[in-house]
């Protein structure tokens, strides 16, 4: 079990309760209805949501995504040794991370790891054990 030190409000380690797990769960299901998700909290730490269903054919079975990249500014891919972008995984992020950054604050600075923030947040595309499914809307 995690102990989460708060000193003068200020959070030391990335925290995320239940409750707000909850809103932003209610939140994405009612951004995207069409898609079955899984979505949880990490250890209080982080949120993880996968999308594990869905009417959008996204080229991959699973993907760990990053909420940093532009995933329609086309990219090489040493397995096809081709260009390549998916603006579907762009179209998704595009609404999932406004939900999850939602309320998040500016975290703090640590000397020894550097910016911490309020809590993770994790965005995949199926799971590392179940395939992403593409099914008629």
């Amino acid at each position: 079990m995690y102990i989460y030190l708060i000193i003068k409000n200020k959070q030391i380690m990335p925290y995320i309760s239940k409750e707000q797990v909850k809103v932003k769960r209610e939140a994405l299901k009612k951004a995207l209805p069409q898609f079955k998700m899984s979505i949880t909290t990490d250890n209080y730490s982080g949120i993880k949501v996968a999308i594990m269903k869905g009417p959008v054919d996204f080229g991959v079975e699973y993907a760990q995504l990053n909420e940093y990249a532009d995933y329609r500014e086309p990219r090489w891919d040493r397995d096809t040794e081709q260009y390549v972008s998916n603006p579907a995984i762009a179209d998704l992020m595009e609404t999932v991370m406004p939900i999850l950054n939602a309320g998040m604050r500016e975290g703090h600075d640590d000397s020894d790891y550097g910016h911490i923030p309020d809590y993770y947040t994790w965005v995949h595309i199926g799971q590392w054990d179940k395939a992403y499914e593409v099914v008629n809307a």
